[in-house]
């Protein structure tokens, strides 16, 4: 059946084609429809087709279109061709869904605590709203207090007792 397909491709298509010809053809073998052609030079003459037979022509195609082209779109789904609109964004794959969800779950969990931890608190100097005036600034450094690197003998307990 696969080596099939692009010739009943080809054969759904045109016969959809005809489909959609067949009011029209009907309408005019029967007499229903007359259309006259004139000449380059001549003046057109009045049309010989009542404006009622167009309007029902019409209204006929309003019908008829829509369910040639769902004939058209069933009949080649059933031959594996499925329908998407041009401009649809296409689906991930069900690997490439699941590799995001997994990626989602991943990056989560660095952001939580891990279990069992105490809840964060919160940072110094987060709210500036908590400070008043009163309180040292961040910048300033405290009396008595040294500023030597970690691991220097002054940041050993001294014995002043």
């Amino acid at each position: 059946m696969s080596a099939h397909r692009p010739f009943l491709k080809v054969v759904v298509t045109v016969a959809s084609v005809a489909a959609l010809l067949a009011p029209a053809v009907v309408a005019l073998a029967t007499g229903w429809i007359k259309i006259t052609f004139t000449a380059w030079s001549e003046q057109p003459g009045p049309d010989p087709t009542p404006i009622e037979a167009w309007v029902l022509l019409t209204l006929v195609y309003l019908v008829w279109t829509p369910v040639v082209v769902a004939g058209l779109v069933g009949a080649l789904d059933r031959l594996g061709y499925k329908y998407t609109p041009h401009d649809a964004e296409q689906r991930p794959s069900r690997n490439e869904r699941r590799r995001r969800a997994a990626t989602m779950r991943f990056l989560q969990a660095r952001e939580a605590p891990p279990a069992g931890a105490p809840p964060a608190r919160p940072k110094r100097g987060a709210s500036p709203s908590r400070r008043d005036a009163s309180s040292p600034s961040r910048d300033a450094v405290p009396t008595g207090a040294t500023s030597a690197a970690p691991g220097c003998p002054s940041d050993e307990p001294r014995d002043d007792d």
